[in-house]
Formats: C-alpha cells, structure tokens, sequence
C-alpha cells in the first residue's frame, strides 16, 4: 500500500503532463472524459470558456464569457486556419466572431461558434439559432430593444423566409436575400396601411397593391417604393384613377398612354429608316463622286447607270 499511493500520484503528474504540455497540443477533453473537470476551463485573451476542448481549444459544447459582457454558450468548432471560410463582403455588424477567437499556437488552430447556440451581447441584443463557422446560418432568433427577427439565414445574412416585427409597431412577413427584404412579402404598418408585392433591396419594386387605412388603394407597378407605371388607384367613394404612374404622381390614363406609345414607335420606326438612309447614302458617297467626276450629269439616266455598274 505504501508503495500503490505514490505510483497513482507519479501516474496522475505523467498523464496530466501528456495531456496539458506547453511543447506538445492540448489533449482532447469531453464529459466522458476523467480529467474534463481539470481540463474543461481555460483563459483567452477574449475572456473565460468552459466545456468540451479538442488540441486545446473550445469543440463540442461549451460557454464562453468576453470580457466586454458578450456570451456565447452552444456548439464549437476547432480546425487548423488553413480551413479557412472566404467571408469577403459580409455584413459583420453583430456577427463579428467570426473565429470567435484566436490563439495561436505552433499549428495555427482556431475556434468557431458552429451548430446551435445561443449568443447574448453586453447591449441586451440576443441571438439564438444555427451557426456555420462562426456565421449565423439556418433558423434563428435575432432579438434587440427594438426590433426582433424570427426566419432563415445563411452565411451570416437573412436569406430565405422571415419575419421582422418592428418597435413602432410595423412587421414584415416575406422573402429576404443577402439581407435584404427581396421577392414576395407583406408589410402592414402600425396605422393600419398594408403592402402586399414584390421587394428588392428593401424597396417596392415591381407589382404590388397598396392599402390605406383611409379606404385608398393602389393596384399596380412600384419603382423605389414609389407609383410608377401602369396602375390603378381606387378611392373610398368608387372612383378610380387608372393609367401611368411615376414618382407617386398620376401622369395620364390608359388611352392617353396608347396613344403616346403609338408615337413613340413611330419616331423610333422613322428615326432607323433615316439612319439606314444615311447609312446606304454613306457608302454609295465614293462612287457617286466618281460617276460626276467621269462627266455625267447628277440624276441622269448615265449617273444612275454608272453608280449601278459600280457596285
């Protein structure tokens, strides 16, 4: 018995020293493990983690608290920087953690949110979802003091479905791409206007109908969250104002428009046969000047002859 106890106490010293030496990497820790206990915590120059570890850095399931009051506690990931993601272009303005954090040791590794988890910022804004190398992606819940998001992201972006409820009362239900309100989506406003249409890079654009708490509303085409094409405008007491829009601004009815169309394609049509004309006249230039300076007269059958011959 003498002999058992400082051999358990040389074998716990030699396994510790294996698994946690400043020349060689960190050993991998899980729950599972008998020295997850000793080994689950670690100091980053960001703050404080605990839980699961792989080569010495957060993978699996842990907790992570910044010094700044930020916290993150949901899934990890750990790989060599040489696997790394191209976030150029990304918008980063609360998914900074990209690679949470960093330290570098002789094989360059570093640590990502990756999975499900839930990241709660020192300001009270709070998300909770999926991660993708540090990036919010899949379903999450991006909440603020005054607004909340409830949908789809990826790579760091709102893309997909989702819903966007606003502080004054507004929300948004529809498509988002790149972060932005894009494609098909409903937008009712806290006084009681609705907007039902087409969206790109947050504004109506294309074919929408607009309602109006007053009983106005506007069936047609949208241009920078404007009237503007053809559209119809129908009022409380059954009036209706339909014709060309622009800039939120009736222009002139249907017929008006048929007729200024007509117009146009006729100056269009007028204008490519004189440019054709000029075109051909150009070319024939050369040889109507050598058919005069042979001696025939301009508009002679000889001339016209000439110039025919030539070509």
């Amino acid at each position: 018995m003498k002999l058992i106890t400082p051999l358990l106490l040389i074998l716990v010293v030699i396994s510790l020293a294996g698994c946690r030496s400043a020349d060689t990497e960190l050993r991998s820790t899980s729950k599972g493990d008998v020295f997850y206990s000793i080994l689950s915590s670690k100091k980053f120059p960001q703050g404080s983690y605990v839980g699961e570890l792989k080569d010495g850095f957060p993978h699996g399931k842990g907790t992570f608290t910044y010094d700044n009051g930020d916290k993150y506690t949901g899934g990890w990931m750990s790989r060599p920087s040489t696997q790394w993601m191209d976030y150029s272009g990304m918008d980063i303005s609360r998914t900074f953690e990209f690679f949470a954090l960093t330290e570098l040791t002789h094989n360059h590794s570093f640590s990502s949110f990756h999975g499900r988890g839930t990241l709660t910022y020192y300001d009270g804004d709070k998300y909770a979802g999926g991660f993708l190398l540090g990036a919010f992606h899949g379903n999450g819940t991006f909440t603020t003091a005054k607004d909340k998001y409830v949908g789809e992201y990826k790579n760091g972006y709102k893309n997909g479905f989702g819903t966007q409820t606003y502080s004054n009362g507004d929300k948004y239900v529809g498509e988002y791409k790149n972060g932005y309100k894009n494609g098909n989506g409903t937008y009712t406003y806290a006084n009681g206007d609705k907007y039902v249409g087409e969206w790109k890079f947050n504004r109506k654009v294309g074919y929408g109908t607009q309602t109006y708490s007053n009983g106005d509303k506007y069936v047609g085409e949208f241009k920078d969250d404007k009237y503007h094409g053809k559209g119809n405008m129908t009022f409380p007491d059954g009036k209706i104002q339909s014709g060309i829009w622009a800039n939120d601004k009736y222009l002139y009815d249907l017929v008006e428009h048929d007729k200024r169309e007509k117009e146009r394609l006729v100056k269009l049509r007028n204008s490519k046969m004189h440019a054709q004309k000029q075109r051909i006249l150009s070319m024939l230039k050369p040889l109507m000047d050598d058919c005069q300076n042979i001696g025939f007269k301009a508009d002679s059958k000889k001339y016209r002859e000439c110039i025919v011959e030539s070509i």
